[in-house]
């Protein structure tokens, strides 16, 4: 099942459903089918039917995948999903080093934030895109983010709190379509007593 708002995406690219259609070889029928029921699609349609829109990725099986830790050690761009300690937001962004990043926006909760591991920065760019096209009925606007105090860092990567179980269930379904793995942001302090020091957590 895939959560992405496909005629969004569509409209984006300023294509017709017959455009797209004839574009990924499908009918204009099959097209509107899947845009109203995105559940029904196959992962080799929604693949045709990104790459039309101009989204490039690959399959990849994640038992293939061998992801870095994640944790700052610079070994290349990554996509994260920061929700905010406090305020009703959070942050859908791209950083080579997701932990610093998180580090630079105060507020940000590594513990409940998500990292996508993609494995090249052009290809966290279009993951990048395809999060905020898809949740885009959420972006907080620039007005928004600045009245909460968020706005001087990427004021359109930040979303309302409310999709935050609808992007989850996204990642969870599209990670293999998509090319990416999902890793923690940081280390769970609990499960992992060193990662303390790494956090700045001191009993």
């Amino acid at each position: 099942m895939t959560l992405l708002d496909l005629r969004a995406l569509r409209k984006h690219r300023g294509l017709s459903q017959a455009s797209l259609a004839k574009a990924i070889g499908l009918s204009q029928k099959r097209v509107s089918a899947m845009e109203l029921r995105p559940g029904s699609i196959t992962a080799a349609q929604l693949e045709r039917v990104l790459e039309a829109l101009g989204f490039a990725f690959h399959l990849k099986a994640l038992e293939e995948w061998v992801p870095s830790r994640g944790l700052g050690d610079g070994s290349g761009s990554a996509v994260y999903v920061l929700p905010h300690k406090v305020l009703p937001v959070l942050k859908i962004g791209k950083a080579n080093d997701v932990l610093l990043r998180a580090d630079l926006l105060e507020g940000a909760d590594v513990l409940r934030g998500r990292q996508l591991l993609v494995d090249s920065e052009a290809a966290a760019y279009n993951l990048e895109s395809v999060l905020h096209r898809a949740f885009r009925p959420w972006r907080l606007t620039a007005y928004e983010a600045a009245r909460l105090g968020v706005g001087a860092s990427g004021a359109t990567e930040w979303f309302r709190a409310d999709c935050t179980e609808k992007v989850m269930s996204f990642l969870a379904a599209n990670g293999a379509i998509l090319g990416f793995a999902i890793a923690p942001v940081a280390p769970d302090p609990a499960a992992d007593p060193e990662s303390k020091v790494l956090l700045g957590i001191f009993d």
